[in-house]
């Protein structure tokens, strides 16, 4: 993994870092595992009963087992054509399943990796005790803008965090990207340029984010681009967040909320 980042406001993005990317796509060990649980959040779960008789962490491990053949081709591609074999799930609303909250605590293992590097980075991005994990989930009904084109719909909404976090995609909805972008604060605090943090699409890709608490960022979600066909009219889950809490205590103790 690397951590990369445009410094935008100088010496303070240094010193006092807003954001930064952290790429995991040549590392074998964490891509394949989040390239995993992307799938397995879109497939058939494993019956109730299985789960309840198993346990959810059992559950998830016969499911790997049953799909190896199709997730070893995770290291060669992304594309929609390796979920061939895997039966998806039309219920994309049912975020708090007991088979998608245990998929988002496996983020954990990825946050803990990163939070490892972190402060050799930047000791001020902070550090990550495990498991310390939530989903944050944007919506077609959010917050519709005015701006959204012909066979695009674009979904706009404003979010921050009272903590650092670790951000990245468990699920998009097909077709969709998210970007963001933040407005740059000078000494006196006013908000200056607007500058772009990336976007997240293809499946999510291969990087999460770092964002500073407590600072603005826009999050647009589009779908349609890139001469898809796809229904313009969408409702309920358009993107869905593993979000991983840091923590800055400089003594390396736990928070305690």
């Amino acid at each position: 993994m690397f951590i990369s980042t445009t410094l935008t406001s100088g010496i303070s993005d240094i010193l006092d870092p807003k954001h930064r990317k952290i790429n995991f796509a040549e590392s074998v060990n964490q891509n394949f595992v989040v390239q995993m649980l992307r799938r397995a959040w879109t497939a058939t779960p494993p019956p109730p009963e299985t789960i309840q008789k198993l346990g959810v962490e059992r559950a998830l491990k016969d499911w790997v087992q049953d799909h190896k053949a199709t997730l070893q081709k995770l290291d060669k591609a992304q594309h929609e054509e390796y979920d061939e074999g895997i039966a998806q799930n039309p219920d994309k609303e049912d975020v708090e399943s007991e088979w998608r909250r245990h998929l988002v605590y496996m983020y954990n293992h990825l946050f803990y990796d990163i939070g490892g590097m972190l402060p050799e980075t930047n000791c001020a991005m902070g550090h990550f005790h495990s498991p310390n994990s939530e989903t944050w989930t944007i919506s077609y009904d959010d917050k519709p803008s005015p701006d959204s084109e012909p066979l695009a719909t674009t979904v706009v909404v404003v979010k921050s965090w009272p903590r650092n976090i670790v951000i990245l995609p468990a699920f998009l909805d097909k077709g969709v990207e998210v970007t963001a972008s933040r407005e740059v604060v000078d000494e006196s605090g006013t908000a200056g340029e607007v500058v772009s943090l990336g976007s997240f699409g293809a499946r999510g890709g291969t990087c999460a984010w770092f964002v500073k608490g407590g600072m603005d960022v826009t999050f647009k979600v589009e779908v349609g681009r890139g001469g898809e066909d796809l229904d313009s009219e969408r409702t309920g889950v358009a993107a869905v967040f593993a979000v991983g809490l840091l923590c800055t205590d400089p003594h390396g103790e736990a928070q305690v909320e």
